[in-house]
């Protein structure tokens, strides 16, 4: 506005590197803000809980988060620690390691994550490679280990420059390099 702004996030710790705004099962938006110090959540009313994993250390203000959801679970994933973290509303107090959940096998580490039109999960520079992606299967998030019955897999891609990014369209998932775009 005009004559300056409002923060968003009274009290917010660092410099917001990541916003995301989504929807649970019963209708209630909230919007999820990280920092290089925390991850919080935002009510429609302005209220503000800290959701900053307890494994989560401060980390560079240079570094980024990326978000998405898997119906109304929250994944995030800071560029600097490269771990996929999970917060479900009405569950978690705390977002926590992916890696971490009963039964969890071959979570990757990545520089971001993308959930698809689909719902499944594509981990982007996964496990320190900048052109692989890995994702999970459809049925279990937890399940990141390619196997004969599930969907679960990899893939190199074949790019001048590592992975940065996912964005779902109408048409699929866009995944952007730091040189080309690719669908």
């Amino acid at each position: 506005p005009i004559g300056g702004g409002t923060s968003l996030a009274p009290g917010l710790k660092g410099q917001a590197s990541g916003i995301f705004p989504w929807v649970d099962n019963s209708a209630n938006g909230s919007c999820a803000i990280a920092t290089e110090q925390e991850l919080v959540t935002m009510t429609p009313a302005g209220t503000v809980t800290d959701r900053t994993p307890s494994a989560f250390s401060t980390q560079a203000t240079t570094s980024t988060w990326t978000m998405d959801a898997a119906g109304q679970l929250l994944l995030a994933v800071n560029d600097a620690d490269g771990v996929i973290y999970k917060y479900l509303p009405g569950t978690d107090t705390l977002a926590t390691k992916l890696s971490d959940e009963s039964g969890a096998s071959g979570v990757p580490t990545c520089e971001a994550i993308v959930v698809t039109n689909e719902g499944i999960p594509m981990a982007l520079g996964a496990d320190g490679n900048p052109r692989a992606l890995a994702w999970s299967d459809r049925d279990d998030l937890t399940d990141w280990s390619a196997g004969l019955t599930d969907l679960a897999g990899d893939l190199n891609l074949q790019a001048s420059a590592g992975l940065k990014n996912g964005k779902n369209v109408r048409a699929g998932t866009l995944l952007w390099t730091g040189e080309d775009l690719q669908l």
